[in-house]
C-alpha cells in the first residue's frame, strides 16, 4: 500500500481505475485501523466528482489525506484497532471538555488545561451571523487529546462534551463544515498514531461546571472550587488543523 500511495502521489494526474485501486487498499487497512476511515472521505468525494472523466488531477485535500497515510504507515506496528464494544469502567480514561468564545478547557484525572483562543482560531469559528459552537467544541477536544496523547497511548478513552452537534459529528467521523472536519481529522490522527480507542458522549452543561469555568478563563474560581487539579500546558496545533 505504501509504495502504491507514493507512486500515486508522484503523478500529475490519475484515472478512475488508479484511484479506485488505491482506495481499495485503504479501505482494507481501515477495517483494522478504524480511525483511518476519516481519511477516506475526501478521496471518495474526488472519485464521485470525476466519475465521468478519463483523467483528472488530485485535489489538495485528497492529496493531504494520501500524504497522511504515507507518513503514518511506516510507523504503524501492524496492531489492529477494531472497536471493542465491551468497555468496563476499569478500562476507561475519561476526558471532559468545554469551549466558550474566550477559550477551551479540559480535565483528565487530576489534571486540567486552559487555552485562550488565538485570533486565527476565532476567525475559523466565524460564520455568516455567528461563531460555530461545534467547531470550537471539536477544537477544544483536539487540543485536549493532542496535549495528553502520551497518556492515552493504547487506552480506551471516553470524551464528554456538552455540545450535542459536536458529539454527533465526532461519533460519525464527519462534518459538512470543513473547519470542524479538520479538528476531527486531528483527533483521529492522534488515535491512529497512539493506538487509542475513542468514544464521544454528550453531557449536560449543568454537569460540566469545571470545564465551563476553564473555557471562560475563570482560573481563580476553578482553583477555589477544584483545587486538587494540576495544570497541563496545552499543545499548539499546526495551522493545517485550523481548516
Amino acid at each position: 500500500a505504501l509504495s502504491r500511495i507514493s507512486t500515486f502521489l508522484s503523478r500529475k494526474s490519475c484515472s478512475i481505475t488508479q484511484l479506485q485501486s488505491v482506495l481499495g487498499q485503504l479501505f482494507f487497512l481501515s477495517r483494522v485501523l478504524h480511525p483511518g476511515r476519516v481519511f477516506l472521505g475526501r478521496l471518495l468525494h474526488l472519485l464521485r466528482l470525476n466519475k465521468h472523466k478519463t483523467r483528472f488531477k488530485l485535489s489538495p485535500a485528497a492529496r493531504a489525506d494520501l500524504q497522511m497515510w504515507q507518513q503514518f504507515l511506516p510507523t504503524w506496528k501492524g496492531l489492529s484497532m477494531f472497536h471493542d464494544d465491551h468497555w468496563s469502567a476499569q478500562d476507561l480514561t475519561l476526558i471532559t471538555t468545554d469551549a466558550s468564545l474566550k477559550g477551551s478547557g479540559a480535565t483528565i484525572g487530576n489534571s486540567y488545561l486552559c487555552h485562550e483562543w488565538s485570533p486565527p482560531e476565532l476567525a475559523s469559528a466565524e460564520r455568516s451571523s455567528h461563531s460555530s459552537a461545534p467547531y470550537l467544541e471539536t477544537r477544544a477536544i483536539a487540543i485536549a487529546v493532542c496535549t495528553w496523547a502520551p497518556l492515552l497511548a493504547g487506552k480506551k478513552v471516553k470524551i464528554f462534551t456538552d455540545c450535542l452537534p459536536a458529539a454527533n459529528a465526532l461519533r460519525k467521523g464527519w462534518s459538512t463544515d470543513p473547519h470542524t472536519q479538520a479538528q476531527i481529522r486531528a483527533i483521529q490522527r492522534m488515535a491512529m498514531t497512539h493506538d487509542t480507542q475513542l468514544r464521544f458522549a454528550h453531557i449536560a452543561g449543568t454537569s460540566n461546571t469545571a470545564c465551563d469555568m476553564l473555557s471562560r478563563l475563570r482560573l481563580q474560581e476553578f482553583q477555589t472550587s477544584f483545587g486538587n487539579y494540576a495544570q497541563s500546558s496545552p499543545v499548539t496545533l499546526p495551522d493545517e488543523h485550523l481548516a
